[in-house]
C-alpha cells in the first residue's frame, strides 16, 4: 500500500504536502532525510522541530549553530539520542543540503552537510533511531514549526532524490486542435499540435510534485519577454526551442534545444522560489515531440532511448549562445 505521496512520486513524505491519508505509524528502519536551506541563516538555531504527547512522547529535531555544529534530536519514550557533526561549520552564503540517513539493519546513521561551493561534512554513528512515517508527515505541515531559512525537505528510502524529470507548470497554455488549453487540463485522447507532425494524440499525462526551492526551483519566463499572454512555468530541465542568427553562428543550426536553467538572466527568466512544492506535467505524446506553449515550443515527454527532436546544448554550449543574447539585448536597449 503506497502511504502518503504517490509512490510515482518517489517521496515518502514532502515538505508543504502532507500526506493525503493517514500515514503509517510504525518505525521506518531505513530511510533519508533531506533539507535544503539558505545561509547564512536568520538568528535562532532550530530547523525544525516536531514534539508529539500522544501515548509515546516522540521528538524529532533539526538544530544548526555555525560554532556548535549541525544536529538531529530524536526523541522516543525515555531514549533520547543526538546525531552531532560537530562545528565550527564554514561561513558561507547559499543554498545548503542537509542528509541525514539511517539503517537500522546496518545499525548505521549519516549526517552530511553540503556547503553552497560543494564542500561537503561528513558525521557517522551507531545505534540511530528510525523515527515514524507519521511524525514526519507531521513535520510537512505547514503549520509546523519551522525556520525561516528552511526552503524545502523530503523523506525518501534510498540516499538518491527522485528526478521528476522536465516538466511544464499546470496553467502553461498548451496549443491543441481545440486552440490554447491549460496543461492542467489536458487529457489522454486530446490531440496536441506539434511543429514537426501537426495534431498528436495525448497517451498519458505523467504528474509529478517537485521540491521548487533551492537547487530545485523551476523557472519562470516573463511574458513581456517572450511575447506570451502570461508568465510559463517550467522546470529547469526543460528543453525550450532556441533559434535565430546566433545558432547558426556558433552551432551551424537553424534551431537547438536549450534547458530552461541557461536561460535565466534576471530579467527574461527567472528562478521561481515562491512556493515550497511545484505540481508538473510531462506530456507523453509516445515520441518526442516539440508543443506550443503559447508560442513558446518546448518538448514532450521523452522516454529513455528516444532522440530528441532538436539537438540539445549541453552546459558550455549555451554560455556563448546567452551571452550573444544578452549582447544583443543590450544594444536594442542603447538604441
Amino acid at each position: 500500500m503506497t502511504l502518503g505521496i504517490p509512490s510515482t512520486a518517489g517521496w515518502l513524505a514532502l515538505s508543504d504536502h502532507p500526506a493525503t491519508r493517514d500515514a503509517e505509524s510504525l518505525p521506518l528502519p531505513q530511510a533519508q532525510f533531506t533539507m535544503e536551506i539558505a545561509l547564512p541563516a536568520a538568528p535562532g538555531p532550530v530547523l525544525l522541530d516536531m514534539r508529539s504527547e500522544d501515548g509515546l512522547p516522540r521528538v524529532f529535531s533539526v538544530f544548526l549553530d555555525r560554532q556548535i555544529g549541525l544536529a538531529v534530536m530524536q526523541r522516543q519514550g525515555t531514549r533520547l539520542v543526538r546525531h552531532l557533526l560537530r562545528g565550527p561549520l564554514p561561513d558561507r552564503a547559499g543554498t545548503a543540503r542537509v542528509s541525514y540517513a539511517w539503517d537500522m539493519a546496518a545499525d548505521r546513521w549519516t549526517l552530511t552537510l553540503t556547503l553552497p561551493q560543494g564542500d561537503v561534512l561528513r558525521a557517522e554513528g551507531s545505534k540511530p533511531m528510525a523515527p515514524r512515517l507519521s511524525d514526519l508527515q507531521t513535520l510537512c505541515k505547514p503549520d509546523a514549526r519551522r525556520h525561516p531559512s528552511v526552503l524545502w525537505f523530503g523523506v525518501t528510502r534510498g540516499a538518491a532524490l527522485p528526478d521528476p524529470g522536465p516538466w511544464i507548470g499546470m496553467a502553461t497554455p498548451v496549443l491543441t486542435d481545440q486552440g490554447l488549453r491549460p496543461a492542467g487540463s489536458l487529457q489522454p485522447g486530446d490531440r496536441i499540435e506539434t511543429a514537426d507532425n501537426g495534431p498528436v494524440t495525448l497517451l498519458r499525462v505523467h504528474r509529478t510534485f517537485a521540491p521548487s526551492r533551492g537547487s530545485c526551483a523551476p523557472v519562470l519566463l516573463r511574458a513581456g519577454y517572450f511575447q506570451t499572454r502570461g508568465d510559463i512555468l517550467l522546470s529547469a530541465d526543460q528543453p525550450v526551442l532556441y533559434s535565430g542568427p546566433a545558432t547558426e553562428y556558433l552551432f551551424a543550426e537553424d534551431e537547438v534545444l536549450v534547458a530552461a536553467r541557461h536561460l535565466v538572466d534576471g530579467r527574461a527568466a527567472l528562478w521561481d522560489d515562491r512556493r515550497s512544492v511545484a505540481v508538473g506535467l510531462a506530456l507523453d505524446l509516445g515520441t518526442p515531440e516539440l508543443i506550443d506553449c503559447d508560442g513558446v515550443l518546448t518538448c514532450s515527454h521523452v522516454a529513455p532511448a528516444l532522440q530528441m527532436p532538436r539537438r540539445t546544448l549541453d552546459a558550455f554550449e549555451a554560455v556563448p549562445l546567452m551571452a550573444l543574447r544578452d549582447s544583443r539585448m543590450a544594444i536594442r536597449q542603447r538604441i
